[in-house]
């Protein structure tokens, strides 16, 4: 009798764990089996089994948007303030009605918190298995470091983007593994060549792929570079130098060059630059980081498309003889930047921005390719004073002063200043304070 009642009681066991687990049985078998794929391939071990659901197309969008990691950045409300002012936007509201160029239809599966969730429809497509790899990866950095800790720990431009260059990438790597049946390192990094965002963009543009750049380029390059970046950390440092970028997530730049050393980013502090007047306030701060700057560069090549001819109030500038580095090239050197937006209740705004590179070759390089985006954006502006290192701009209409300086290594951005008198920085003491706010300052929109 005692033996009937231990077997009962593990019956009861198994039957409650079943029940507890409502992942449908196929689904629940091929989980299993590419789940041990991935802990070999992986060298990691599932702490509890993954859960499962099937989920109609109709229901994709639905049920992503209420599953997803990505929690409301509380500086959102300032997303199109700083988005103009940094230069990604010629206008406020540009991307309201701007398409996602990720397109729903080709969404297999997705995991979050917990569940593997399969598109019923793709059941039985030939490409399922590879993706619940991919996807089985992310359930395992979940349960390894907390998916929603991380992304939680890294907001604004550039952390949120190293960490899909993170996740994506590990998913891609694993998800190669797994598709071409490798578990060497260097015969993975040899599918996954060096991919500079000019070649990435270009390849987009020919399969009509960019709509537009900061959304696409965000969301597709982090696979393949990603994947190639952790290709060439495992290959010389085992899985364990994975690891190391999951606890210290590092910046895009790392991604972006995985062959170099990483640098350690240049901490900046903007007070060391400015003091905003009574009656501003702070909109937002951050990082943008090398490959949003990459970014930058990239759209304002295409400016003539938008910008109509002779409204440029300092166009003499832009027909001078210069040699264009290409967007890679301009933010080639990055170690760091730091950037603030300010505003008043007016709606004016005021941007406040430092940056750091690895010389002064580097750092006069990025001056002279932004100093022609700013005459781009802020159409304007008359020259004041140009010299080696130095631009000074100003908008009579509006009354402000723009002026872009390089002081060694790093370069100094001030946009939107409402001073009186024209606008310099203090070199020996790096800070300057800004006059009551002029009337009829220049507005974000």
């Amino acid at each position: 009798m005692r033996c009937l009642s231990v077997l009962l009681s593990l019956v009861g066991l198994i039957i409650a764990c079943q029940s507890s687990d409502p992942t449908p049985v196929d689904l629940r078998v091929r989980i299993d089996s590419i789940s041990r794929r991935v802990e070999t391939l992986r060298h990691q071990t599932f702490r509890q089994p993954v859960q499962g659901r099937y989920l109609a197309r109709s229901d994709l969008l639905r049920i992503y948007d209420s599953v997803s990691f990505e929690e409301p950045d509380p500086a959102d409300s300032a997303w199109d303030s700083m988005l103009w002012s940094l230069g990604f936007v010629d206008s406020t509201g540009a991307l309201d009605n701007a398409a996602d160029s990720v397109d729903a239809s080709s969404i297999l599966a997705f995991y979050s918190r917990g569940v593997l969730w399969v598109v019923d429809d793709m059941r039985d497509s030939t490409d399922l298995d590879v993706t619940i790899a991919h996807e089985l990866v992310h359930a395992l950095q979940d349960q390894r470091w907390d998916l929603a800790k991380l992304y939680r720990n890294h907001r604004g431009l550039d952390g949120r983007l190293s960490l899909q260059y993170l996740l994506e990438g590990e998913a891609r790597l694993v998800e190669t593994l797994y598709a071409h049946h490798l578990a060497d390192s260097n015969q993975a990094l040899r599918l996954f060549p060096q991919l500079p965002l000019e070649q990435f963009r270009d390849s987009l543009r020919q399969g009509d792929g960019l709509d537009p750049e900061m959304i696409t380029l965000p969301t597709f390059h982090p696979y393949e570079q990603g994947a190639r970046a952790l290709a060439w950390r495992w290959a010389k440092g085992g899985w364990a130098s994975v690891d190391e970028w999951f606890r210290n997530v590092p910046p895009t730049t790392c991604f972006l060059h995985p062959e170099t050393v990483c640098p350690k980013v240049v901490s900046l502090e903007l007070s060391e630059l400015a003091t905003l007047p009574l009656g501003w306030h702070p909109l937002r701060e951050g990082m943008v980081g090398e490959h949003y700057l990459d970014i930058l560069f990239s759209l304002w090549r295409s400016s003539n498309q938008w910008i109509p001819a002779g409204s440029i109030q300092s166009g003499a500038l832009l027909a001078e003889h210069w040699q264009d580095p290409g967007p890679d090239g301009a933010v080639n050197g990055w170690r760091g930047d730091r950037f603030g937006v300010w505003g008043d209740r007016f709606g004016n705004l005021a941007l406040v921005w430092r940056t750091s590179w690895c010389d002064t070759i580097a750092a006069e390089r990025f001056l002279q390719a932004y100093q022609r985006i700013l005459v781009k954006k802020l159409r304007e502006d008359r020259i004041v004073d140009r010299k080696a290192g130095m631009g000074l701009y100003h908008d009579p209409q509006a009354g402000v002063w723009d002026r872009i300086e390089r002081f060694g290594a790093e370069v100094w951005i001030a946009e939107g200043m409402p001073t009186q008198k024209p606008f310099a920085f203090h070199s020996s003491n790096p800070s300057f304070k800004l006059d009551p706010p002029a009337a009829a300052s220049r507005h974000g929109s």
